[in-house]
Formats: C-alpha cells, structure tokens, sequence
C-alpha cells in the first residue's frame, strides 16, 4: 500500500452513496461537493458515477435502478461484480439511518481526496529525487510537481447556470458592503477610495483574483509605489508576499530604510552616518520589522513564485503578492520558444497564480523602448505600449506611470489606468516626494477626491485592447 492510498475513508464514501438511496433529494447538494475522482475507493467511484447517470435522465435512485445501470456500464459488458454485486449495492444503506448528515461527509470525503493528491505528489517528488538528475533539473521538476499539491479543498461539479452564478454575485456584493478585510491597497485615495466617505477611487483597491499591471517609465516611481501598496496592505493587517528579482531582502530594507529616514543611501554605504541619522535609520528598520511583509529572494521562476503563493495561502490570509519586475522572471519550460510567446505565457501563468490564490498579484514592469515613446504622445501611453511584455491579455488592470520632471525632488506623475476589467479608465495625478520615497494625492484645495480625469468609462469584459480615447 502506498502512502497516498492512506487517505481513504471507504466508511464516509459509503455513508454518502447510502445517504443518496435513501434520499434522492441529496444529490444535488453533493454533487457540488464530490465528484467520481474524490472516492478513494474505485467500486465507490463507479456507483456515484452510476448515480449521477440515472439522475440526469430523470429517473429515480433505489437499488433496482442502481444495479441496473451498473450492468448497463462499460458498453454492456457491467460493472456490477466488479462493485461487489448486488448485495453489497444494497447493503449500502445498513449504517446510514439519515441523509442529513451527507453534506458533512460528502466533505470529509473531498478533504481526503484532497490530502491524497498532496501526499502522491509527496511520492513522486521523493521518487524523482532518486533519478539522479542534475541540480538545476532536479529543482526545476521539484518545481513543477509541487504547483500540482492542492492548495485547499475545492468544491465538486461546478453549476453553470444562472441563478448560480446571480447569487454568488450577490454574496459577493454583500461580502463587499460588510467586508471585515479590507482589500490590498496603494496608500493614495485618489486611486483607493475612502470607504468613511462613500468615495470609490479610480480603482478602489486591489482584489482577489486580479492581476495588476504596473509600468512606467524610468523615474516615473513603479517600484516605490509598489513598495507602499505592500506597506500600506499590512499595516491593515494583511499578510504581503513580496518577490524582488534584482535586489535581495537586506538590500531592499536597507534602500527603504534610508528613504523613509532621508538620509542618502550613499553616506550609508560609506558609513559615516553620524548617530541621529543611525538612530533613524534603526527607527525605520524596527517599524518595517514589525509588518506581516514577506520578502522572498531566492526565487526567480514562475513555477516556484507559483508554489510559495500557493503554499502561504493554504497557511492563511495573503493580502497582496508582488513581483518586482517581471522581465526578470523565468520559466522552466521556455526553451526554444519565440520570445513574445514565452513572455504571453509568462503573463497566463501569474494570472493562474492570482486566480488560484485567491490573492491579487501586483507585476512590475519596464516598457520597451517603443512603449517609453508612446508613453510620451499626446494621448499617452496605451495597453499596446505594453506589447512585448505581453500582459494586455492575461491583466485585469493596467497602469502606466508617467513623469515629466524626474530630476524634480517633488514630482508629478500621471498614473494612466489603461485598463479595469470592471472600472473606468481614466488619468489621476499623484505627488511623488523622492525625499520620503512616498506618492500622495495630487489635489486640489477643497476637493480632496476630484482629482480623477476620465476618458471613458468601460466595462472592460471581453475586448483586451479596449483603450482610452
């Protein structure tokens, strides 16, 4: 027996097949739950299937119909011995004395199921530890075997109709309306909202499932920014997963210490700070210390980005994942491919990364040197500016930072949002002080939140390259 086959409960597989003889008004509810892969027990797999078969053409679900069909599989030729035969289908309901119980065991049933694809994983990845491949091979197929360990338990059939998908839309607006988590933000109103004022913001922060686009040119401030989403996110209590592919963690801290305290990263690298400056430099580091910001710096492809995400949130609430930039990732399995493909690619697998989370995964990204041109026409830069790096389909949000005066101290900079699959596109003008590596609200006086220059608005569903006019 191997391991993985410890993950069976053949006891709660039959309290759901007999749960459903006794009532077939169960089924519908369990077949949300389970589907014929879950049983661990291959004759329990076969029955349900047999099941479901009989439901679907409206008939009714009792021994006589269920052996019936059993006979009726694999083209004629039946699969009722194979079961256990007739007695053991009606032995099905000795121990069950209620159906109410189905849902709890029909969930038993796929957290096991789901235990059991963790643990054969486990099992292959120890097996190819054996084969004696090179290093690099070893951790590239490690990699990949450990994105297919479920990072939780999934529901059974998926229902597509739609008063199904109504209602979840409904629990998602009112989810929204009491929200106890508040979702992962910039730390600019102007593009986050303020939710004591009734004011949206042109984005209203970052949600589930998204995956932001954030480009610009250089100076314009993408990485500071992206830095103050992770802060501003887990100073809301928010756990942050932070993979930086230039720089490594003591490197980063050390650059947002000194920012944050004004002191010039240069007198820090030629120690002679004096001690007020020292005392701030400690300031800042102890207050970044205490944030749930995880920085993970030996990662650099796509599969293993995929494998921690997955993992911390199997463990608990992941607020934010950033990825700072995104044209230093790789993949294992890019060889030989035309490079626009391979990037297209890039940008599909983040997008599972973030739908399968369950998180919203914020990428940084350079533009090509074509893109740094459109950026400055007279209509700014647009989601084909982006082109190359391939992200107009995979994202959900595009923004674009632009800067006129990047030598300024106190900059303005224009974040473009080019693309909200369910927002408007618009230009809002954000204050970029370089001195505390901080953007802010670029406002007016008295009207702190009219600072939004619509082009037009969209809901951006289906055309990836809807563009502002």
């Amino acid at each position: 027996m191997s391991d993985a086959t410890v993950y069976v409960d053949p006891d709660a597989e039959r309290a759901v097949l007999g749960a459903v003889l006794l009532d077939n008004d169960v089924l519908p509810l369990a077949r949300t739950i389970l589907t014929p892969e879950r049983f661990g027990e291959p004759r329990h797999a076969t029955i349900w299937q047999a099941m479901v078969d009989i439901a679907d053409r409206g008939e009714p679900i009792n021994v006589l119909t269920l052996v019936s069909a059993l006979k009726a599989l694999r083209d004629g030729r039946g699969m009722l011995n194979t079961v256990g035969g007739p007695q053991y289908v009606g032995e099905l309901t000795d121990h069950v004395g209620t159906s109410a119980h189905i849902e709890a065991h029909a969930r038993l049933v796929s957290e096991i199921a789901a235990a059991r694809a963790g643990a054969q994983q486990a099992q292959d990845m120890a097996a190819v530890s054996r084969m004696g491949l090179a290093p690099r091979q070893l951790l590239s197929r490690l990699h990949q075997l450990s994105a297919l360990i479920p990072a939780g338990i999934d529901g059974g059939e998926k229902l597509y109709d739609a008063e199904t998908h109504a209602s979840a839309a409904w629990e998602t607006i009112l989810a929204a309306q009491g929200a106890q988590k508040v979702p992962a933000r910039f730390g600019v109103e102007s593009l986050d909202g303020d939710r004591s004022m009734g004011f949206e913001g042109a984005l209203g922060g970052m949600f589930a499932e998204q995956l932001i686009f954030l480009g610009g040119e250089p100076g314009s401030g993408k990485t500071t920014l992206a830095d103050q989403a992770a802060e501003e996110t887990a100073r809301a209590g928010r756990r942050v997963l932070v993979f930086p592919t230039e720089m490594s963690g003591p490197e980063l801290a050390r650059r947002r210490a000194a920012t944050k305290a004004g002191i010039s990263q240069a007198r820090m690298r030629a120690g002679i700070l004096s001690s007020d400056e020292l005392t701030a430099i400690a300031d800042a580091l102890a207050d970044r210390a205490n944030l749930p910001i995880f920085t993970f710096d030996d990662v650099s492809n796509i599969e293993a980005i995929r494998a921690r995400v997955l993992a911390e949130a199997a463990r608990g609430d992941v607020g934010l994942v950033v990825v700072d930039y995104f044209q230093m990732l790789t993949s294992v399995d890019e060889k030989g491919r035309d490079e626009n493909r391979a990037e297209a690619k890039r940008w599909d697998a983040l997008k599972r990364v973030a739908r399968d989370a369950k998180v919203p995964l914020l990428v940084v990204s350079s533009l090509t040197k074509e893109g740094q041109k459109g950026a400055r026409g007279k209509d700014g830069p647009s989601q084909t500016d982006a082109r190359g790096s391939g992200p107009e389909y995979a994202s959900d949000v595009m923004v674009f930072l632009t800067c006129e005066h990047p030598e300024d101290a106190r900059r303005e900079v224009m974040a473009h949002i080019k693309k909200n699959r369910q927002g408007p596109l618009g230009t809002v003008p954000l204050s970029f002080e370089t001195a505390r590596g901080r953007f802010t609200s670029k406002t007016a006086a008295g009207k702190p939140f009219n600072n939004v220059v619509p082009l037009r608005v969209v809901e951006d569903f289906d055309a990836p390259y809807e563009v502002a006019e």
